[in-house]
């Protein structure tokens, strides 16, 4: 599961440098916009999928926090041995990086990643897996609202 998770941020990373978010929010078109970007964004999505059904499939821990916690570090150290051998950990600088992006990946880290996902697990447990599939209605509303924040 831990590497569908890769799978999902790391290809997502990718595609989201060739295509704006509204558009990998929302999928509308847009002039000028990258196939690949795009074909991988759809990619993500079926990715995502398999894994939502998966999960309920396989065997994982009974704690929540536990089988998220093995997710998102398998997940993380993958895209982590990635990163390094793409040469990405030559260009961080972690002197440049502000104390208000320090608060934001704590931020992310805590919220966006360990409680939500266990949030989806635990969901994904014990609720239909439509009910679970509705996360995709609110995550692109998030998305465009924040673009057009930024």
């Amino acid at each position: 599961m831990g590497i569908l998770l890769l799978g999902c941020n790391g290809i997502l990373g990718i595609a989201e440098q060739h295509v704006p978010s509204g558009l990998a929010a929302l999928g509308h078109e847009t002039s000028g916009v990258s196939l690949t970007g795009v074909l991988l964004v759809l990619g993500v999505a079926a990715i995502w999928a398999l894994g939502t059904a998966m999960a309920r499939r396989v065997t994982l821990p009974s704690s929540p926090a536990l089988a998220s916690g093995m997710q998102l570090l398998s997940g993380g150290a993958a895209l982590l041995v990635l990163s390094a051998a793409s040469g990405e950990l030559g260009s961080v600088h972690l002197a440049a990086i502000s104390t208000g992006s320090w608060v934001a990946l704590g931020y992310l880290t805590v919220f966006g990643s360990m409680v939500a996902f266990s949030a989806y697990g635990i969901a994904n447990r014990s609720l239909p897996t439509a009910t679970v599939a509705t996360y995709a209605y609110v995550n692109p509303v998030v998305a465009v609202l924040l673009a057009r924040s930024s």
